[in-house]
């Protein structure tokens, strides 16, 4: 599955959730057909070697998965992949109201940085991709990116070895279970049943330890909240994470506001060479 931009990703999610939404019968089968076709028509974009190699040693944290799936925990033999928050392809008018939002030169948003990619499995991609789940930081983080929005000069900056997200999903994943590895044998020993705990829908206060972002995850979070649609979805999933889910949407609304080019000139002239790697690598 191509790691498209954003807007395009959930904007495709969006468009099915209107099928998938109706509660007859077919809804299981419709989200299966969907996510079959995209995987077979489309394949994954790949994170270069060196950008994978730097994962790999940001999540060699003991309190991190490793190669492991962020999710799942699963190992990497369970047709793990990179995935991007914020897509490689995601347009350039976005990438530039991110920088002038976040505070940063123009043309130094590194989308390759670590902090900007996990690990998962390909069915938990397929739905991650799909508009299916997101993760949120802590509230303190979300407050801090809350209450600072529409302020470029007040852009907090928030640097933590590791970061504890919450997993949200859209109610069409009701009957789509999660195995996580809880134990893991040894190498030449097979997995068994009571390596694993099973979680299901709503998936009440299932949490992860990553090392990525807060702002990536923020933004992956803010496009699948600012429709109509999911909005709705997601509130009526996790009723009591309403208040929480429209400060995550006026943070990504804010962060996706149109630049004003004449009032911001030397933004505009300004640029970067090294790609932001001195500090988000």
């Amino acid at each position: 599955m191509s790691s498209d931009s954003l807007h395009t990703t959930v904007g495709r999610a969006d468009r099915n959730a209107r099928s998938l939404n109706d509660p007859d019968s077919s809804e299981d089968s419709n989200l299966s057909q969907q996510l079959s076709s995209s995987e077979e028509s489309e394949s994954p974009s790949q994170a270069p070697a060196d950008v994978r190699e730097r994962v790999d040693t940001a999540t060699s944290n003991p309190l991190l998965t490793g190669k492991r799936c962020l999710i799942r925990n699963i190992d990497e033999v369970n047709a793990v992949e990179y995935v991007y928050c914020l897509p490689r392809e995601s347009p350039e008018s976005l990438k530039t109201m991110l920088e002038f939002w976040w505070n940063m030169d123009r043309e130094s948003l590194y989308i390759d940085t670590r902090y900007n990619i996990f690990r998962l499995n390909a069915s938990m991609r397929a739905l991650f991709d799909h508009g299916k789940w997101f993760l949120l930081p802590e509230p303190r983080i979300i407050e801090q990116y809350f209450e600072t929005r529409g302020d470029r000069d007040k852009f907090p900056i928030i640097e933590e070895d590791t970061y504890t997200y919450t997993f949200f999903a859209h109610p069409d994943m009701r009957r789509v279970p999660i195995h996580r590895q809880v134990t893991h044998p040894s190498e030449w020993t097979h997995v068994k049943a009571s390596d694993f705990t099973f979680l299901g829908f709503p998936f009440a206060e299932f949490t992860v330890i990553s090392h990525t972002h807060p702002k990536f995850v923020i933004c992956n979070a803010g496009q699948k909240l600012t429709t109509d649609e999911n909005d709705i979805a997601y509130k009526g999933a996790h009723p009591g994470s309403a208040d929480l889910f429209d400060k995550v949407a006026a943070i990504y609304r804010a962060w996706t506001s149109p630049v004003d080019r004449a009032a911001n000139e030397a933004f505009f002239q300004d640029g970067s060479d090294d790609h932001g790697e001195n500090n988000t690598a």
